[in-house]
């Protein structure tokens, strides 16, 4: 039997000075491409740090353990120890996110409130906010942000609903098509409010852009949702209406000779069933972060549910990533029909 044996030395301090992070295979390729930009930002004392690459964010999150040591080989003395550690660094994967409390809201009218507080420009927003440059600038665009005089803000939904609704109507006049369109190009000929900018013109035109840049690739069903859902927040949301009845307002809200395909499967994760034929607007963001409080919540509105429309109101609270089916066991039963899987709670 072949044993092989090591000298080992322990002279252990517990330094504090640095931590250990635990290294998974996509961080290690971006740590050895040199073209990879590598930030650590932590906005507020208290919140988790995240590591930031050129296009992911991930949540550096403290794992405490015990009789941890850091060693290295030494040719004369086998194994030294030369530090002792109490805690890691795991990095989660998450989407980043970006710091718009404070930012004023643009509204339809041109109105927007100045505070006294220094409102960043979106340059500084990009650096200072938890996520990655090329996440970034993604969500801006999907979160209305503009920048108006070197002032990072937020456009309003209806400014928004104004803008794009005065683009699609140049596009059908002028028979412009839906790609390889500019934001300067639609700002010279859109019927626009005076004070309109051609900033305010190229974030609603990359919203709702299929490449993110210009020139620009619409996504149509990207619009086709954005008007269903704000005509079901208008008509739907205090009382339920008829699935048919409301297919007929969302059609009838797009421009003139502006055809679309529209499918309520595009607003899933915005409607509840509270009977048969009915639908009504829920705004996911008013239920409680509580994974059984928001299953108590969900079955108040609706007493059935098709786990395809339940599973939108369910992956912010399913924390632990569990298969989905296994997630909805510990709150509520599940059962087969034919194709469909219907959720009841228990």
């Amino acid at each position: 039997m072949f044993t092989m044996s090591k000298n080992m030395y322990s002279w252990v301090t517990f330094d504090e000075s640095f931590k250990v992070i635990e290294i998974t295979p996509e961080l290690l390729r971006a740590f050895n491409d040199q073209s990879e930009s590598i930030t650590i930002k932590s906005p507020e004392p208290e919140d988790y740090p995240v590591l930031c690459t050129n296009n992911n964010s991930y949540q550096l999150r403290r794992n405490n353990h015990s009789n941890c040591m850091l060693v290295c080989h030494s040719t004369t003395q086998g194994l030294i120890s030369f530090c002792g550690l109490n805690s890691q660094l795991e990095a989660k994967l998450v989407q980043g996110k970006i710091l718009t409390q404070g930012l004023p809201i643009v509204h339809e009218n041109g109105d927007w409130q100045v505070t006294s507080k220094k409102i960043p420009s979106v340059g500084s927003l990009a650096r200072r906010s938890p996520i990655s440059e090329g996440e970034f600038w993604h969500s801006w665009h999907d979160l209305k942000g503009c920048e108006i005089e070197g002032q990072a803000v937020i456009l309003s939904d209806s400014l928004v609903s104004v803008i794009l609704h005065n683009i699609l109507g140049v596009i059908v006049r002028d028979r412009m098509g839906m790609k390889s369109l500019a934001s300067i190009e639609l700002y010279n000929t859109v019927d626009r409010l005076q004070f309109v900018t051609i900033e305010m013109i190229e974030t609603v035109l990359l919203k709702f852009s299929q490449n993110y840049e210009e020139p620009c690739t619409l996504n149509e069903r990207k619009i086709s949702q954005w008007y269903g859902i704000n005509v079901l927040r208008n008509i739907a949301r205090y009382k339920s209406i008829n699935v048919e009845e409301f297919l007929i307002a969302w059609k009838s809200e797009f421009p003139a000779f502006y055809e679309v395909e529209i499918d309520i499967e595009q607003l899933l994760g915005y409607f509840v069933r509270p009977s048969a034929g009915k639908i009504r607007y829920l705004d996911k963001s008013k239920l409680s972060s509580d994974a059984a409080t928001r299953f108590q919540e969900l079955f108040r509105l609706q007493s059935e549910w098709n786990l395809k429309e339940m599973t939108p109101y369910l992956k912010d609270v399913n924390n632990r990533n569990l298969k989905l089916e296994n997630f909805v066991m510990k709150f509520a039963k599940r059962r087969k029909v034919g194709e469909q899987i219907i959720v009841t709670s228990r």
